[in-house]
């Protein structure tokens, strides 16, 4: 095999025949410290923590579960039933309305969309709009951001709106159906 890099490297190693050009220094500098947080905390640190902050948001969106529809497990306490990767759609709103609202306001960054799912977005889900919203939550948030996250929502979810819908009931999940 050819180097996927520069047509003059070798290609007696691994790194020769696939490292496009130097390594990231940046990168490499933060690996000793990476490893040394993962060592501190510990796989089932970073997962207990997780499971907490998933459920201060699902808590939330399943108290409003006459306008959201939480999609997958809806329930946190089980790490083997859920990752903390949040989707869910908002009764009349498009998921990019209420993604940009809420960014619109806050420091936040979360997401709209199918996310490379549009099959099952559309055909399994049958929703035929914009998609899902989606909240990833990670090991370095804290239960502090997600619950300013979770305000944030709610100013949004909650606000009037003149008793117009942004979208069409097609584009709603049947709350049993997911």
């Amino acid at each position: 095999m050819a180097s996927l890099g520069h047509y003059f490297k070798g290609t007696s190693s691994l790194e020769e025949k696939v490292g496009l050009a130097a390594a990231s220094y940046e990168l490499l500098q933060s690996i000793p410290l990476v490893v040394k947080y993962l060592q501190s905390v510990g796989w089932e640190g970073i997962v207990k923590h997780e499971v907490a902050l998933q459920e201060v948001l699902l808590k939330y969106l399943r108290s409003k579960n006459d306008v959201v529809t939480i999609l997958g497990e809806p329930e946190g306490e089980d790490a083997k039933l859920r990752v903390p990767v949040i989707s869910f759609t908002v009764k009349g709103r498009t998921a990019q309305t209420v993604v940009e609202n809420v960014e619109g306001k806050s420091d936040f960054g979360f997401r709209w969309g199918h996310f490379y799912s549009k099959r099952l977005v559309d055909d399994v889900l049958g929703l035929k709009g914009d998609g899902v919203v989606r909240v990833s939550i990670v090991h370095y948030n804290t239960v502090e951001e997600i619950e300013e996250l979770v305000k944030r929502l709610d100013e949004e979810i909650g606000k009037e709106r003149d008793g117009k819908d942004e979208v069409g009931e097609e584009n709603v999940i049947a709350s049993s159906g997911a």
